[in-house]
């Protein structure tokens, strides 16, 4: 079986009409719920609880995308949207992964990534 992020978004708005419990989600509520999942999530990485961690983590990531979802429904933005957003901003902010340029250390990397999302707070990169 191969599950792809598309499988899992696809289950989550057949559960948004599908599951009572989904059907009365807010914003709000799911805000609620990711803090809460993160919060596990951190406490097992304190306890170094790998198994733990990752069913967390997998948690934090179903509830990012009800999120989406959940706001997507509202009219807010797009899954699409955010996708593409999220992508267009980290080729933005590291160039140096297309550029065939290249960064050679960590503080090089950070100065480039710095400049440009200073750049992006005054306007200067859409």
């Amino acid at each position: 079986m191969k599950e792809s992020i598309s499988d899992l978004i696809e289950f989550i708005k057949q559960n948004r009409h599908k599951s009572p419990w989904a059907r009365q989600l807010t914003v709000e509520k799911q805000v609620n719920e990711f803090l809460s999942e993160v919060k596990e999530f951190e406490e097992a990485f304190q306890n170094k609880d790998n198994a733990h961690m990752k069913e967390e983590i997998g948690d934090v990531f179903i509830d990012v995308l009800h999120l989406i979802i959940l706001c997507e429904e509202k009219g807010l933005f797009t899954v699409r949207g955010v996708i593409q957003d999220v992508l267009a901003k980290m080729k933005r902010r590291k160039p140096f992964l297309f550029d065939g340029k290249g960064v050679k250390t960590v503080e090089e990397e950070s100065t480039i990534w710095n400049k440009i999302k200073e750049e992006e707070k005054k306007g200067l990169h859409k």
